[in-house]
């Protein structure tokens, strides 16, 4: 468990270091939360200022019904029974409304209710006062209990909401106003009299309870809407990172190449929730602190600390969950990015009152499982319990914040960790069983086996040895638990060495990979079985697509296996893995690395994850690090190394810590022959005890490093063995190459060679060399052939000759014969075939430059023309192959755009029947819970008894409807006696009045109830100043009030002191409830009161002497007519002396009419605001989908590479503005149809109104886009940036404009509206909203004075809510965006001025070569520009120095290149060479001097240089969904081919590099050798005079790099110049005529390659492997003697060398050992180096290991026949294995000068910082 905890602590290091090394990203994702938070603090800082209220105390209203006839209209009432119309008679006398039971229509009585209500609704709403339905069955005298249904008509504006008791936000402030006033309360009233047969009518006095002092607010309506929206917009970031960073690590296969070296997966996704969580910790604590101090005053803060932990750990594991569906980043981020927003839109559709109180706690707990919504629901239950001042803490979290509700916080946290688990579970589930690309998948059922959770038991291993048994490839480890036996393995195959005594590390066995795609399966490895042994390095070769790297990929986990299986230390990679990962190192074919961290913090985190820490660890990563030599390069960050630092690193991650298994897929690719070197020595430091497995293209890496070397070839193992081995079994003898002069006698040399060689033959005549082959049978006869030929170089026409045995490189195309045809193979194969050559020597086919004539090229418009269509097609063909651009630009906009009207549709369905309701006091019972009323009887002088009857009849009827009746009257009597004289009675404290102590009147907290008190006031003997001290004064608020006569009802409400009758009995009943209230929660559980008094101070006890009077809560929807009923059945038990007496009265609304039913005016408001929401997303969506594709093009040069080929910014953006804008009308059009389709109410009248914005909007977005694409290098972070600003940001400003213009801050909303026009997305957003509120106010407002409603018939109108603002915005700035793309494309901004420097520097700088400064002079001092006009390339003083850096990254080079010349430009990786090429293309910017390609100046005239130039970048620079027919007719339109020869010219050119069998393959299926043969071909399409190849063979295979040789000698022969980098040395002497090597930025040589051997080589290099056994011949011509040490010494130069043009290697092919591989005796070595030192003057050893040893010979009068004679002669009695010797090479020359890169301090550029020079 510590070892996991170690790798958990490790991995939390890891994801926070590269958090911090992504600092834009970071703040983004720190301060988009605070930012969308600081939107939120707008509704309570920009909402109407919370006031301190006054209490309020309202007058007791009589009902009053005789206005109702006034209000016109029949009653209806239903039945037509005899005692129905006598009651409704009564009815009519009372209200003076005309009561009717037959209908209007067919003139007889209604046959229901249901038909009376349906006519009553329908006709207009003066003919029918309203109706009533009684609910009697006896027909002939009314029962005890009276039922009837007032049926009313329910307006849409005001509905009844009798499926509710109180408001979802409950107010905080007294609402005297009931739409039961009206019609409602008078009808009832009417209605119970007449009930209860009273002559005259009751008296009955309904006001609200009296409310104390409140704070108004009204911000938490708008806080439970934006809320949650606003959360998700600033998390969506987050989340989109979060999803996005893991994909990534996917797809790169980081995480599959740490799970390799020992990573549990559960570790890695710990670490994942905790990096995570920590990070949005900031986020949550400063959302908790800021909702705390701002929002939610009230809650506690440690509940929305628990609330927001919860939505976090869930948000977390949501994208978690969504991340392992996914494998590429870009559309994994995509669609996550929408189902994080669609998480909130279950919340959109229950935020309003209807949906959500027709909810059931199910429903709303399924809707919790969506972590944005059940935010939603808890903002909704926050802002519910601080409306009524209570917040939420812990003791509330249980509780409901009104009766209504069924939902709580207990839910919520409930359904948050529900959440939890369930998408932990599947993040879990379906890694396992889809691990997507990489990765073994487990079945379906794993969590079912034993063997998943207790885990595998380990095999017994048992080494056997294979001695004795030669020829057999038998597993060398038996599983005891397997009866399989090998003996079916290559028996007696003679293309296989037999195996070593050595213990087998992998073994594999019929080992099988099926590909399966569009195009059908492909077989990437067949039935390979192969032996890789412990203490060997085993190099597995094969042409490019052979299997090499799906077999690692198999070997390692990355992928499963279709058949067989194989073995790792005796593990199985297929139930095993997990513990074969433990002890694996990989460096993969391709980069794993973290772009963000260190060299040694990679070091330091792999040896940790693979065990090692502490000292020991420490110390082996700072040996590593000065293993690979990368100590300058310890701090620095994987992204900033060139590609061979990052080569050397993964071979050092794959080495350290142990690893007992390595795999090395091309270690060495991109790596310079200096740095290559290094790497070899690393490999063989390490390479004892473990099992090493190396790929590579390097046949002389492959020779020096692999014990045994097994190739490849489709699939299958064609060979294995040692280099002796197989050179040996498929060696041709010697090569022996003469280089001729002009005057060489071909057939003279001829018959020279044949006969010393009657075997000979000329195999190639290509240019001034003639190559033979000679067999070795004839060996005895070399000495005598090559000292002829010393002898009489002049006479036979011979510069110089060489000899080379059979290489490995040889060996290698011969085995993969067939896999790819070389110029080689043509020979032989014509050879085959018979065909005869004349002259004795072979006519070689050299492939031609394009062989069709380009003729005249376009000019002018036509040429304008022709690259706008190819542009143009470009875009049409990768559209048409990019699947994802479907989804992304036609689905994902359409589905949300349907998702936005389907929410529409949902928020707008016609309005519903409201049900019935019983008005009853018991609906207000919380949880059953009984409520409290008071009761107090004012009545003089009547009988105590008739009282308490009154008292006992009330306490009954009310305790049935769950209400306590509580007498107050002595506390009444109490408060009132406390205030007679001169006596202060407040809240229980006593108080005395004194004339001269009148302030004390101040302590009254409400009503002045004292007399004395009240004069002093009145009298303005005390005023409001004189109170003002007084805190508890109950007029501080409203000090106006105190002397208010009644005319202020609505600021005073009723409380001025003058008003206040101080020995009125309501008066201390008022007193009483406000002393008891509180404006938070009191009136909830305190709903009704009643008081009675006798009328006209009558003291008679029947009810038509009583006033009574019915006190209510104004909380409830329905409390006014639930009292008024509580008071009415009271009165009618109390009449009857009977309490089985009742009277029930329903509110039952009639239907909606069918008019009624299509008006829901609120819905059309929040429909409009979230369909502009989502209407927004969508289209931001949509124009990032744009994006990735122009910053892939622009990232990885193809755009460049555009531009250089002719094309010009004008063509390029005005074909890509074209096809986008095409494609953006498809969407478009799919969008107007649903809105279309849809019919929505808001937008129906206005379409074209909506179809030209988003016409519009195409035109605005599209450039906006392109402009932020400049701003990226990487298509992801394009990609989200774009989505983010053109949606969250969007929707910022259009939030933050609502709240403004809500709040009634109209100037500031304007000022935000107009910056907000800006951005495309806001102006589409806004006029959506603006189109919908226009429809509404035009079709159902009416202006009245102070009523703000405007609306305007042409919806383009100027003003708001006319759209006239956004369309002249989006048309202008549409122009405008565009122009500016083609300024900064065409460089407008930046200045083209040549800085040539003033003083041409003539002198010759300290340690500067000759031939260098010789160069540079010629440059200088050509004033008349002869050179520039004479040759292809001139560089003038041409210097490079980066922002930020002082130091020259290419340093004043001058040079000139003649025409037809290929001139090699060498240099390790980082010298300058790429920075050149770079600048000479037009792709960086040049600091100093200038160049001039073809005779044009490159600073001044650039788009005529790149017209001539071909360029073939250092990374392929291919549009991987075009096929390479389809680029290269591309880039001949955009050079100026003339249509009808591109198809010949492309035809040709795709001969010329043998590209017809992979032509119209997409060019991203391509190997890397076909990609860079079709990067070469882009360069030379079109015949550009000067072409540029920057490597251009890296990563090809032996024999696709000689065919490009030999193509590219063709193109040379056609008089072209090309300036080539190269890595290969070899390809340097095959094609350059000249070249420079380049070491920090300026050159230290220059010249022809003989000539840089002759001044910097030195003698012959002699290379001799010793083999093991004792000889047992003496020597011939050496004298025996004491074998002395020899001294190794470094290399030093020499200006002298025999002459030769290649290597001259001579070797003894035909030595056989018993085994070669054992390592030789000493004493044999010592024997050799005595030898050579006694037989070859001037020997020097510069190196020996492993019996190779290796001496650089000075000695100009040693020959080539002398040496060779004495080798030859000597070997055997030396025990030579073999042996080479050959003139100094120039890699050698290449690595002397190279050991000085970074050893001597460049040249420091002093830059301008604007005018001025820059200070350091």
């Amino acid at each position: 468990m510590a070892n996991y905890f170690r790798k958990f602590r490790l991995l939390i290091w890891k994801n926070f270091l590269l958090q911090k090394r992504r600092p834009i990203g970071t703040v983004f994702e720190i301060l988009i939360p605070i930012v969308v938070m600081g939107i939120l603090i707008l509704i309570p800082l920009t909402a109407p200022s919370a006031q301190d209220e006054c209490f309020s105390v309202y007058q007791s209203t009589k009902i009053d019904v005789s206005n109702m006839k006034y209000d016109g209209g029949k009653l209806a009432f239903f039945p037509q029974t005899e005692i129905v119309s006598k009651l409704m008679a009564r009815v009519e006398n009372i209200t003076g409304l005309e009561a009717v039971s037959t209908s209007n229509t067919t003139g007889k009585p209604w046959s229901s209710g249901a038909s009376m209500a349906a006519e009553v609704s329908e006709k207009d709403q003066n003919y029918y006062f309203g109706a009533i339905e009684f609910l009697i069955d006896d027909e002939d005298s009314l029962p005890k209990q009276v039922k009837y249904a007032i049926r009313l008509r329910s307006e849409v504006y005001s509905p009844w909401n009798t499926d509710s008791t109180y408001p979802q936000f409950i107010p905080d402030s007294p609402d005297t106003w009931s739409q039961y006033d009206y019609k409602f309360l008078p009808l009832q009233y009417a209605i119970d009299t007449a009930i209860m047969q009273m002559q005259a009518a009751l008296s009955h006095g309904i006001p609200i309870f009296p409310y104390p002092n409140y704070t108004t607010d009204y911000a938490m309506n708008m806080v439970s809407l934006f809320m949650p929206l606003l959360v998700m917009l600033g998390l969506m970031y987050s989340a989109m990172t979060i999803i996005k960073e893991l994909v990534l690590e996917k797809q790169s296969r980081l995480k599959e190449s740490m799970k390799m070296m020992g990573l549990p997966n559960w570790v890695h996704w710990s670490a994942w929730f905790t990096k995570n969580l920590l990070f949005l910790l900031i986020s949550v604590v400063i959302f908790v602190i800021v909702l705390k101090v701002l929002v939610f005053k009230h809650s506690d803060v440690t509940v929305l600390l628990v609330l927001f932990l919860l939505y976090i750990f869930a948000s977390i594991l949501f994208c978690f969950c969504v991340s392992v569906f996914f494998s590429r980043p870009v559309l994994g981020m995509l669609l996550g990015a929408l189902i994080w927003i669609a998480t909130l839109v279950p919340y959109f559709v229950v935020y309003s009152d209807r949906k959500y109180k027709a909810m059931t706690r199910s429903e709303k707990a399924g809707a919790c499982l969506l972590p944005n919504t059940c935010l939603g629901l808890a903002a909704k239950l926050f802002a519910q319990f601080e409306t009524i001042r209570v917040g939420i803490s812990w003791k509330e979290v249980s509780e409901y914040p009104s009766p209504d509700e069924n939902f709580n916080m207990v839910w919520v946290f409930c359904m948050l960790l529900a959440e939890c688990a369930i998408f932990g579970t599947i993040t879990w589930y379906v890694e396992a069983v889809f691990p997507g690309e990489y990765g073994i998948p487990k079945p379906f059922y794993f969590p079912s086996m034993p063997s998943y959770w207790c885990g595998f038991s380990s095999p017994k291993v048992t080494l056997l040895s294979n001695k004795g048994d030669p020829g057999k490839q038998e597993m060398n480890v038996i599983l005891n638990n397997s009866a399989e036996s090998s003996d079916d393995d290559a028996d007696g195959n003679a293309d296989v060495e037999d195996e070593p005594d050595l213990p087998v590390g992998v073994a594999i066995k019929r080992l099988r990979k099926v590909f399966k795609g569009s195009s059908g399966s492909k077989v990437a490895v067949d039935d390979l079985s192969l032996n890789i042994f412990k203490g060997q390095i085993t190099a597995l070769l094969g042409h490019n697509g052979a299997g090499k790297t799906t077999t690692i990929s198999m070997l390692t986990g990355l992928f499963p296996p279709t058949d067989g299986s194989a073995d790792v230390n005796g593990l199985s990679i297929i139930s095993d893995m997990d513990a074969i990962r433990e002890s694996l190192g990989l460096c993969p074919q391709h980069n794993v690395l973290f772009d963000r961290l260190t060299v040694k913090e990679h070091l330091d985190f792999f040896i940790s994850l693979k065990g090692k820490f502490g000292v020991e660890a420490v110390n082996e990563v700072n040996e590593m690090i000065g293993d690979i030599q990368l100590v300058d390069k310890s701090n620095t960050v994987s992204s900033k190394l060139s590609g061979g630092m990052k080569r050397k690193l993964s071979c050092a991650i794959a080495l350290i810590g142990g690893s007992e298994i390595v795999f090395l897929d091309e270690p060495t690719s991109g790596m310079d022959p200096y740095a290559r070197r290094g790497t070899w020595d690393l490999l063989l430091k390490h390479k004892a005890g473990r099992t090493i497995i190396l790929t590579t293209h390097f046949m002389d890496e492959a020779d020096l490093l692999g014990d045994r070397i097994a190739i490849m070839a489709d699939g299958q193992l064609r060979c294995c063995g040692s280099s002796l081995f197989l050179k040996s079994r498929y060696g041709v003898g010697y090569h022996l190459t003469l280089v001729k002069r002009e005057s060489c006698d071909e057939d003279a040399i001829s018959n020279l060679v044949k006969s010393h060689v009657p075997k000979a033959e000329i195999i190639s005549a290509v240019g001034t060399e003639i190559q033979f082959v000679l067999t070795s049978e004839s060996s005895q006869n070399f000495e005598a052939l090559f000292s002829e030929l010393e002898n009489n170089l002049e006479q036979y026409g011979v510069t110089s000759f060489g000899v080379s045995v059979t290489t490995l490189e040889e060996v290698f195309m011969k085995v993969g014969e067939g896999a790819e045809k070389t110029l080689h193979d043509q020979v032989v194969d014509q050879k085959h075939r018979g065909e005869q050559v004349s002259g004795g020597a072979s006519q070689i086919p050299i492939p031609e430059a394009d062989a069709s004539s380009v003729g005249e090229f376009n000019t002018g418009l036509s040429l304008k023309w022709q690259q706008y269509k190819a542009m143009l097609l470009k875009r049409f063909l990768n559209a048409r192959r990019e699947k994802k651009l479907v989804l992304t630009q036609l689905i994902l906009p359409l589905l949300m755009v349907c998702l936005a009207l389907l929410l529409i549709k949902t928020l707008q369905e016609p309005m519903q029947n409201e049900p019935p309701r019983i008005l009853n006091l018991s609906n207000l019972s919380i949880k059953g819970a009984p409520n409290t009323g008071f009761y107090a009887d004012f009545r003089p002088n009547v009988d105590p008894d008739k009282k308490n009857a009154l008292f006992e009849v009330a306490s009954k009827h009310l305790k049935d409807v769950k209400v306590t009746l509580k007498d107050i009257e002595s506390d009444l009597h109490k408060i009132q006696s406390g205030n007679q004289g001169n006596n202060i009675l407040v809240e229980g404290k006593k108080f005395q009045y004194k004339d001269d102590e009148k302030d004390v009147c101040c302590n009254y907290e409400f009503l002045v109830l004292n007399a004395k008190c009240k004069k002093a006031f009145t009298s303005s003997e005390l005023t409001a100043e004189s109170c003002k001290t007084n805190k508890n004064f109950g007029y501080n608020y409203c000090p106006k009030c105190i002397n208010d006569d009644g005319s202020s009802y609505y600021e005073c409400r009723n409380i001025g002191i003058g008003n206040t009758k101080v020995n009125d009995s309501m008066t201390f009943y008022n007193e009483y409830v406000l002393e008891k209230s509180n404006a938070a929660d009191y009136f909830n559980t305190h709903v009704v009161g009643f008081s009675f008094e006798s009328r006209d101070g009558n003291s008679a006890s029947d009810l038509e002497s009583i006033d009574s009077t019915v006190w209510y809560s104004s909380k409830g929807y329905h409390t006014k007519p639930d009292a008024l009923s509580a008071l009415v059945n009271v009165l009618l038990a109390y009449s009857k002396k009977d309490d089985s007496y009742h009277i029930e009265t329903i509110n039952y609304p009639l239907p909606l009419n069918s008019e009624q039913r299509t008006q829901n005016f609120s819905a059309v408001i929040s429909s409009a605001f979230f369909l502009a929401i989502l209407l927004a997303f969508a289209v931001a969506f949509l124009a990032a989908s744009f994006v990735p594709f122009l910053v892939k093009e622009k990232s990885s040069k193809a755009k460049h590479l555009q531009f250089v080929s002719g094309v010009d910014a004008v063509s390029f953006w005005l074909a890509t503005y074209s096809w986008d804008f095409i494609n953006y009308l498809f969407p478009l059009l799919g969008i107007m149809i649903m809105f279309a389709a849809f019919q929505v109410d808001s937008l129906k009248n206005d379409l074209g109104a909506v179809f030209l914005l988003l016409l519009l909007l195409g035109l605005c977005m599209l450039p906006f886009v392109y402009l932020v694409s400049f701003l990226f290098k990487g298509p992801l972070a394009a990609y989200s940036t774009t989505v983010f600003v053109l949606s969250v940001v969007s929707m910022a400003f259009l939030i933050t404009n609502n709240i403004l213009t809500f709040n009634g801050q109209k100037d500031d909303a304007d000022i935000v509206h107009y910056i907000g026009l800006l951005f495309p997305t806001y102006s589409l957003s806004a006029s959506i909203m603006d189109i919908s509120q226009n429809n509404m106010n035009r079709k159902h407002c009416q202006p009245e004075p102070g009523i703000p409603c405007s609306w305007t018939k042409n919806v383009l109108d100027w003003d708001r809510p006319g759209v006239g603002q956004a369309t002249l915005y989006m048309f202008v700035e549409a122009i405008v965006l565009f122009l500016f793309i083609l300024l900064i494309e065409m460089n407008f901004f930046i200045s083209a001025k040549v800085n040539i420097s003033s003083e041409p520097q003539m002198r010759r700088k300290e340690g500067e070569d000759e031939d260098v400064f010789n160069e540079r002079v010629r440059i200088l001092s050509d004033q008349e520009g002869n050179a520039v006009e004479a040759e292809a390339v001139v560089l003038k003083d041409l210097t490079k120095v980066y922002r930020g850096t002082h130091v020259a990254a290419v340093d004043h080079l001058c040079l000139g290149i003649p025409r037809g010349e290929c001139f090699g430009l060498l240099g390790i990786n980082g010298a300058g060479k790429t920075t050149t090429f770079s600048m000479l293309t037009g792709d960086l910017s040049i600091t100093e001097g200038t160049a001039y390609l073809d005779g044009f100046n490159i600073q001044s005239n650039l788009k005529q240089v790149q017209q001539r130039i071909g360029y073939c970048p250092q990374f392929d620079a291919l549009i991987e969904l075009l096929t390479g027919r389809e680029m290269l007719t591309m880039y001949a339109r955009l050079r100026g081919v003339p249509d009808e020869k591109i198809k010949g010219i492309v035809s040709d050119i795709i001969h010329l590099l043998r590209l017809e069998k992979w032509a119209d393959s997409l060019c991203g299926n391509y190997s890397g050798g076909n990609r860079r043969k079709l990067s070469t071909a882009i360069a030379l399409v079109g015949n550009p005079p000067i072409i540029f190849l920057d490597e251009p063979t890296t990563g090809m295979d032996p024999v696709a790099r000689r065919f490009l040789w030999d193509t590219l000698t063709g193109v040379l022969k056609d008089g072209r110049s090309i300036v080539l980098t190269s890595h290969s040395m070899e390809e340097c002497e095959a094609l350059c005529t000249r070249l420079a090597i380049m070491v920090n930025g300026h050159f230290k040589c220059l010249g022809s390659i003989q000539h840089l051997k002759s001044r910097f080589g030195r003698g012959y290099t002699l290379m001799v492997k010793v083999g093991s056994q004792q000889p047992t011949v003496s020597l011939t011509g050496i004298a025996d003697s004491e074998v002395n040490r020899v001294e190794v010494v470094p290399a030093f130069q020499s200006p002298h060398a025999v002459p030769s043009s290649q290597s001259q290697v001579f070797a003894n092919p035909t030595a056989q050992l018993d085994n070669p591989d054992s390592a030789p005796d000493s004493n044999a070595v010592n024997r050799v180096m005595q030898f050579v030192t006694s037989a070859f003057g001037g020997a020097t050893l510069m190196d020996s290991h492993s019996g190779i040893l290796h001496y650089q010979i000075v000695n100009e009068a040693l020959s080539w026949s002398y040496i060779f004679g004495q080798l030859e002669r000597n070997r055997s009695a030396l025990n030579i294995v073999d042996y080479s010797i050959s003139q100094t090479t120039l890699e050698q020359v290449f690595i002397n000068f190279a050991k000085e890169q970074h050893s001597e301090d460049r040249t420091s550029v002093k830059r301008k910082c604007m005018c001025f020079p820059c200070c350091r």
